[in-house]
C-alpha cells in the first residue's frame, strides 16, 4: 500500500481555523495525511475532530512574545524531524515565519507560505520595516507562496517581496472559498433576519448599513463613522449595524469610539458565528478598509445577494466587480464612502441588480470546492515534481 503523502498546515492560534474550515478535510480525503500545527486555544481540538486530522499546539503566540516564539519554533522543527513531512503550509504572520523556518531547518522539501494580506502596507516607522523584513525572509525561506488574491500577488512582486516565478493565485483566490450552503438566501435565513434586526430594534422600513469585521483602524471605521454621520441629514431613519469585535491591538481612536457611543441608530453587534442573517438585515455592506488579503466578506455579502461598497486596495479589488456587483472607491474618502453608500439607499433597483450580480459571481468563480480541489493539485503537481514522476 502506498504511503500517504504527509501535509502539515500551520497557523498562528486558534482564531485563524476560520480560514481552513473545510478544507483540510478535503486534503485528507484526497489522500494526505493532514496534521494542523497551532498554538493551544478554544475550540482547536474540537476544530480538528471536526475535519478528521491530527494535531499538536506549540508555544507561540499573536503579539510580541519572543521567548515563546523561540519555543514555538523549537517544537515545530522537532515535530517536523520526527514526523517527516512532505509539505508544510504556514500561513498568518507569526505562523508563516516560524513554521517556514523549521521546515526549512528540518528540510522540508516543500515548504508553502500562504501569503493572506501584506500587514506592513499600513504600517510606519520602525513596525514598517521589521514587518516587511518578516514578510520578505518567509517567502525566502518557502519554496512556494500561495497568494489568495491576484492583487496581494501583484504588490508582493512589485514591492520585492517575492520573485514573480514564485509566487501564485489559485484558481479566483480567495481565503477559502465561499460555502454555499451556509451564504444562500433562504425562508429560513429571512427569518432569522428579521429576528437579528428586531434584536437591535431596528424598524422593518429603515434602511441599513452593515459592516461585517474586526472594529480596528485599518478596517476604516473610523471613515464608516463619518460617512454614516454624514448621511443622517438626508436619511434620518439610517441605521448602522457593526459586526465583529474590537481589539486592543490597532484600536480604534477614542473620537472615533465616542462617535459610536453618541451618534443615534449605531448598533455594535459583536461577534456573531453565524452572520449570514445579519446580511439579510442589511441594504448595502461597507468595508472601507485600508488594507485587504481578500475581502472575504464581501464574497459573503453577495453571496447572500446583498451589494457592496469597498475600498480599491488589494483584495477587495480582486472580490468585487466595480460597477456589477457592488462599487470601489478611494481608501480614506469619506465623500466618495458616502457618496456611494447614497446611491444604493436610493435605488431599490440598484441594490437589487448588484446584489445578484454578485450572487452569480460567488457562484461562479469562488465555490470552496474549486478552491479547495486547486489547491490538493498544487500539492500533486509539487510532489510530482520534486520526486519526478507523472502528476
Amino acid at each position: 500500500m502506498t504511503k500517504k503523502p504527509r501535509l502539515v498546515v500551520a497557523i498562528t492560534d486558534s482564531v485563524s481555523t476560520v480560514l481552513l474550515r473545510g478544507q483540510l478535510q478535503h486534503a485528507a480525503r484526497a489522500g494526505f495525511d493532514v496534521w494542523l500545527l497551532s498554538a493551544a486555544g478554544p475550540g482547536l481540538e474540537r476544530f480538528a475532530a471536526e475535519e478528521g486530522v491530527e494535531v499538536e499546539a506549540v508555544a507561540w503566540q499573536r503579539g510580541l512574545a519572543p521567548l515563546g516564539d523561540l519555543r514555538g519554533c523549537f517544537q515545530a522543527y522537532r515535530l517536523f524531524r520526527r514526523i517527516r513531512p512532505a509539505i508544510v503550509n504556514a500561513s498568518t504572520p507569526k505562523a508563516g515565519l516560524l513554521a517556514t523556518l523549521a521546515a526549512f531547518l528540518a528540510r522540508v522539501p516543500v515548504r508553502i507560505f500562504t501569503l493572506r494580506g501584506l500587514r506592513s502596507t499600513t504600517l510606519t516607522g520602525v513596525a514598517k520595516f521589521v514587518v516587511g523584513i518578516s514578510e520578505w525572509l518567509t517567502c525566502r525561506l518557502a519554496t512556494d507562496v500561495v497568494c489568495i488574491s491576484e492583487g496581494i500577488r501583484s504588490a508582493a512582486v512589485a514591492r520585492g517581496i517575492v520573485p514573480a516565478a514564485k509566487a501564485r493565485v489559485l484558481a479566483r483566490g480567495s481565503s477559502n472559498g465561499i460555502d454555499l450552503g451556509r451564504f444562500t438566501a433562504t425562508p429560513e435565513k429571512f427569518a432569522a433576519a428579521a429576528e437579528f434586526r428586531q434584536s437591535l430594534g431596528i424598524p422593518k422600513a429603515s434602511p441599513v448599513i452593515g459592516f461585517v469585521g474586526r472594529l480596528v483602524r485599518d478596517k476604516g471605521i473610523a471613515e464608516l463613522v463619518a460617512a454614516y454621520a454624514s448621511l443622517r441629514g438626508e436619511f434620518p431613519d439610517l441605521h448602522l449595524v457593526l459586526v465583529g469585535p474590537a481589539e486592543s491591538a490597532n484600536a480604534l481612536p477614542p473620537t472615533v469610539q465616542e462617535q459610536i457611543e453618541s451618534l443615534p441608530n449605531v448598533h455594535l453587534a459583536g461577534s456573531l458565528h453565524d452572520p449570514s442573517p445579519a446580511y439579510l438585515a442589511m441594504d448595502v455592506l461597507a468595508l472601507p478598509t485600508h488594507r485587504e488579503g481578500f475581502g472575504n466578506v464581501l464574497l459573503e455579502a453577495g453571496a447572500m445577494g446583498i451589494p457592496v461598497v469597498a475600498s480599491a486596495v488589494e483584495g477587495c479589488l480582486d472580490a468585487v466587480a466595480d460597477g456589477e456587483t457592488g462599487t470601489l472607491v478611494p481608501v480614506g474618502n469619506v465623500a466618495r464612502l458616502a457618496a456611494a453608500l447614497a446611491a444604493y439607499l436610493r435605488d431599490p433597483d440598484l441594490r437589487q441588480r448588484h446584489g445578484e450580480a454578485g450572487r452569480t459571481r460567488v457562484r461562479s468563480f469562488f465555490r470552496q470546492d474549486e478552491v479547495w480541489q486547486a489547491q490538493v493539485e498544487l500539492y500533486r503537481g509539487l510532489l510530482a515534481s520534486l520526486f519526478n514522476r507523472p502528476a
